[in-house]
């Protein structure tokens, strides 16, 4: 990172709750990326958080970049790490960096949440030239995601660096596969592993002990 202006961060361990690889990979990794840049003087990092930060809000949720974080899996948490590490380097050391919560970067929706958190790939490059490209971001916490109808998160902030999605998920022939429905944005990851009765949620529980919102 020796001369270099700015770094984008996209690596990290995919996995739902490996505690080492996520130590190792995510929060280790990550930190030695923004401690590099502290010491080599590299200006920017553009930090590849994701959506399972914030993956423990229902589906019935619209929700903010100033809203609390709500990790879903040990993968959700070493994001949330990443997030506050951006913070404590901008705020210590005038490292700026773009945070995003990356929704579902594919080449095309796979299930039925998807038509929701769906980031297209072209959407994906605009969102990481105009991170590179943005006058002055500080620290800054912007969604990855398309402009797709009845999405959950509040995307306004995104104007700042100049942020303008494109494409739209768009049912296919036949319609949206038929897929499991997840109670909570953070689908899969966030159902791995709940307890069903999970009252502590905040949320309503029916007479089956499934969570209902």
């Amino acid at each position: 990172m020796k001369e270099v202006d700015a770094v984008i961060h996209l690596g990290a361990s995919l996995n739902v709750d490996n505690w080492q690889q996520t130590l190792n990979v995510n929060i280790g990794g990550t930190y030695n990326v923004f401690d590099a840049a502290r010491r080599l003087g590299t200006k920017r990092v553009i930090y590849a958080s994701s959506h399972h930060a914030v993956g423990m809000y229902p589906v019935t949720q619209r929700i903010g970049v100033e809203d609390p974080l709500r990790p879903d899996s040990l993968y959700g948490l070493s994001k949330c790490f990443g997030e506050n590490l951006a913070r404590y380097y901008w705020d210590k050391f005038a490292v700026e960096t773009v945070c995003l919560r990356i929704g579902s970067a594919r080449p095309k929706p796979m299930e039925r949440r998807e038509y929701v958190t769906w980031l297209s790939e072209p959407d994906f490059e605009r969102l990481l030239l105009a991170s590179l490209t943005a006058s002055a971001v500080g620290c800054s916490v912007i969604y990855g995601v398309s402009k797709n109808g009845d999405v959950w998160w509040d995307n306004s902030d995104a104007s700042h660096i100049g942020f303008e999605p494109v494409d739209m998920a768009e049912a296919p022939d036949g319609g949206i596969p038929e897929t499991p429905d997840y109670p909570l944005q953070g689908g899969k990851r966030a159902a791995h592993g709940l307890v069903s009765n999970s009252a502590h949620l905040g949320n309503k529980v029916d007479e089956h002990n499934k969570l209902s919102f």
